[in-house]
């Protein structure tokens, strides 16, 4: 089992303008490590949810996913964690492993260090790695981060033709996860509307950007002659269509 986290404490109201939201913001970095160091998934299921006052995207993620060879990841984003929690905790059989805090190369750069400099992308004493197995947790240093690496084999794959650093193939896998994500947690809405006895959703802002995942998602457990009409997309005058809609109409999503 192993479990990844990525958390924001912004002061104030989070509107979101500007941004897609945490699961197409943060959740792309952890399900590409998932990807990474544990492959191919076979399952996903998701939570996303937009907690904070005025939030019009999502702020609170969790997306589970299974992969092929059994190992199991939860990753959490979320604006509504003051408390520092472990950034990875890889639990199994003979022990735990948790790391705290993020790669701390971005931090040096704007600090003034440069790739190449004794401590350049060397985490700081505390807090530590460390590894649990039922005696005393001891602690495990984290291999030196290095950004240069991946620019210096972009520019000898792009001179030579040989493989990218990164393969586009991966960005495409992590994109078919996060989709799936999306579809998973769209799709609790249907029963939830069947019970609040609705006949109309309104769907605007940047939800209509991706209209062919969440409409079908939206559609799942609601009536199935469910009519979708997304050409009333700003939410505005979506909401000002529906208010338009005859009462004695089959269901619809606007």
């Amino acid at each position: 089992m192993v479990e990844a986290r990525r958390h924001r404490w912004p002061q104030g109201p989070y509107d979101g303008h500007g941004r897609g939201g945490f699961l197409f913001d943060l959740a792309p970095h952890l399900v590409d490590q998932a990807l990474l160091f544990f492959g191919p998934v076979e399952t996903v299921h998701a939570d996303v949810e937009a907690r904070r006052p005025n939030a019009v995207n999502d702020d609170d993620v969790l997306v589970s996913l299974r992969h092929t060879n059994g190992v199991r990841t939860r990753l959490w984003m979320s604006s509504l964690a003051a408390h520092d929690r472990p950034r990875f905790l890889l639990r199994g059989a003979r022990g735990s492993h948790r790391t705290f805090g993020l790669d701390p190369q971005e931090a040096q750069l704007e600090a003034g260090l440069r790739p190449g400099d004794a401590d350049f992308g060397v985490e700081p004493a505390e807090p530590r790695g460390e590894i649990a197995d039922g005696a005393a947790p001891r602690p495990v240093p984290t291999r030196p981060g290095s950004y240069e690496t991946c620019y210096s084999e972009l520019a000898t794959a792009l001179r030579t033709g040989t493989p990218p650093p990164v393969d586009p193939r991966d960005s495409v896998a992590v994109l078919r996860v996060i989709e799936a994500a999306r579809h998973a947690a769209s799709a609790d809405a249907g029963p939830a509307l069947r019970r609040f006895g609705a006949t109309a959703l309104v769907v605007g802002g940047s939800m209509t950007g991706s209209w062919d995942l969440i409409g079908p998602a939206l559609a799942g457990g609601w009536p199935p002659a469910c009519r979708s009409r997304p050409a009333a997309a700003g939410l505005i005058g979506a909401a000002r269509y529906a208010a338009e809609v005859p009462e004695d109409n089959d269901a619809s999503i606007l």
